[in-house]
């Protein structure tokens, strides 16, 4: 995800597979790890099949690469808790 995913949300693939009450939280959480490249965790209810939602923990982790420090990309777990 980058900040054009956070601001123009009309196609993220996002949008159709979270539930719609946990949106706020998914951005939210996102927007505060690309501001401070810090890793976060957050539980989000996620589309697998049609009118099934199942729930996640998920956990974005920066990936820093050489000695600079600056994140290169963001690897992103979920954990299927049901």
């Amino acid at each position: 995800m980058n900040e054009e995913m956070l601001t123009d949300t009309s196609n993220s693939w996002l949008v159709k597979v979270c539930h719609p009450d946990d949106l706020k939280i998914l951005f939210e959480t996102w927007g505060e790890a690309l501001q401070d490249n810090a890793s976060r965790k957050y539980f989000c209810r996620f589309l697998c099949k049609p009118d099934l939602y199942r729930r996640f923990l998920c956990r974005l982790n920066p990936i820093r690469l050489g000695s600079s420090g600056e994140v290169h990309y963001w690897a992103v777990i979920g954990t299927d808790l049901e």
